[in-house]
């Protein structure tokens, strides 16, 4: 597994040096995986072959994803349909921004449990007599865009669970940040909170201690790269009845803090972040949470953002993935419409409130 984990990153470390696309492509929001809503940015003034794109009415993506190590998979040709029927096309912004909006995963027909570590593309204008692509630092040639996203070295059984389900984390080790540091450890150890009501990193168990239900912190080792561990959430992080959890926040470490495992970001200037597992949030617990009727659209939105069938909520609250409130609204009437233009583009936790508390939360993306 190390000559694995030291080939791929040799690769990375050579394809940073040999492409550069400074401007050239966007995408947000920028800490992003393939599981997201993304909006993929071209510039095509930054692009190679630029000049040819002066007079086009249309601009095509040809794209396919880099699935464990493994550049242009599960391509989708420019003039077809990604697996979730979406056209390839993008739409234009101004004179020299072309986007996309779409999930990867579901465009590209990805498995859950796979990891994608890039987004492999050039762009046409229908045909290939127009072709936008990234610049070769070692020559004048141009060459296709490789672009990094950020990627969970974790996967989460069932995929679509909720805090009082039990689940099974699977860190892949090979996957980790920073590269290699995980490789050669001998015991795995979880450092995790939940998001509760919006807010991240909530009933912390520490790697050394015990849960709540006094069950261990350590995975056990399913193969060279593989640690697992399974357990309920709220039982294990002590998780009140009535609350709203939405995620589980984890590191990972050796038993001390000499080898540690993150997320990798999608620039590899950066420090490696947090992992963040979403939950489901629309299953009652306790008497405090109602079924989740409420209904939000559009979703993704840009501009207006309208919250429908509010009869029994008095309150709501907007937060963002790090746990900052954004807004607080009273509401008066069954409908109401918040506009989002100057949200900053990302994730949010819009929790509803009655005469008792939180009642339900729900996502939406901007």
């Amino acid at each position: 597994m190390r000559k694995f984990t030291f080939i791929f990153g040799l690769l990375f470390l050579t394809y940073m040096a040999s492409a550069q696309w400074p401007g050239a492509i966007t995408i947000e929001p920028e800490n992003a995986t393939a599981w997201d809503t993304i909006t993929l940015k071209l510039n095509i003034n930054k692009s190679c072959n630029s000049a040819s794109f002066d007079t086009v009415s249309q601009i095509y993506m040809h794209s396919g994803v880099n699935i464990n190590g493994d550049r242009w998979q599960n391509v989708v040709d420019f003039d077809a349909t990604g697996a979730n029927g979406q056209a390839a096309t993008l739409t234009k912004e101004n004179d020299s921004i072309w986007s996309i909006k779409y999930v990867p995963v579901e465009f590209y027909d990805v498995a859950y449990g796979n990891f994608v570590l890039e987004i492999n593309g050039v762009f046409n204008n229908g045909t290939w007599d127009v072709k936008a692509a990234d610049y070769n630092a070692d020559s004048s040639e141009c060459v296709d865009f490789n672009i990094p996203i950020a990627y969970s070295p974790v996967t989460m059984e069932p995929q679509e669970a909720n805090a009082w389900q039990e689940v099974t984390l699977t860190l892949n080790t090979s996957f980790s940040c920073p590269d290699g540091a995980m490789d050669t450890v001998s015991k795995v150890f979880i450092h995790s909170g939940v998001t509760i009501d919006g807010s991240a990193w909530q009933n912390v168990v520490d790697f050394d201690a015990t849960g709540a239900n006094g069950q261990s912190a350590e995975l056990s080792k399913v193969s060279d790269s593989l640690w697992s561990i399974t357990y309920i959430p709220a039982d294990f992080y002590g998780v009140e009845e009535g609350s709203i959890v939405s995620a589980i926040n984890m590191v990972f470490n050796n038993g001390t803090w000499d080898a540690e495992g993150k997320m990798t970001p999608y620039d590899s200037t950066m420090s490696c972040m947090d992992i963040t597992v979403p939950l489901e949030t629309n299953i009652g617990i306790g008497e405090n949470v109602a079924k989740n009727t409420f209904k939000m659209y559009p979703n993704p939105v840009t501009h207006i953002l309208n919250i429908t069938d509010l009869e029994n909520v008095n309150r709501i609250e907007i937060f963002n993935t790090t746990g900052q409130r954004i807004q607080e609204i009273d509401v008066n009437n069954e409908t109401i419409q918040i506009e989002t233009e100057n949200f900053e583009n990302g994730i949010y936790f819009v929790n509803f409130y009655d005469e008792k508390g939180v009642v339900a939360t729900q996502k939406f993306i901007k």
